[in-house]
């Protein structure tokens, strides 16, 4: 289904988004590849951005897990760095915002 959704979306015009294009340009994957990992990504942040809002609500060992998990994959690991920067305007604003402040701390 990406190989074709990728071809569909080409021939209607579409164009690689910032992130998959960096991919293709600084990595050498092919357009399905990058779109896999930009798809791959988003369903990740999906997932996430299901669980900022009711983190009050959890104990200080689960926020304290969920915040260092975020702060390893928004600021260590290269791939979601690289997709969290590219998106992150397009993303939802309490969201971004939690998650920079966090990626500012030290803790």
């Amino acid at each position: 289904m990406l190989t074709l959704n990728v071809r569909v979306n080409q021939a209607l015009g579409g164009t690689p988004s910032e992130f998959e294009t960096t991919l293709m340009e600084r990595v050498g994957l092919t357009t399905e590849e990058a779109s896999a990992l930009h798809w791959e990504q988003m369903a990740w942040w999906q997932q996430r951005l299901q669980i900022i809002p009711y983190l009050e609500q959890r104990s200080a060992d689960e926020r304290a897990g969920f915040d260092f998990a975020v702060r390893r994959i928004y600021g260590a690991t290269p791939v979601s760095r690289l997709w969290y920067q590219c998106n992150k305007a397009t993303l939802r604003p309490d969201a971004v915002r939690y998650v920079d402040a966090l990626l500012g701390s030290s803790g």
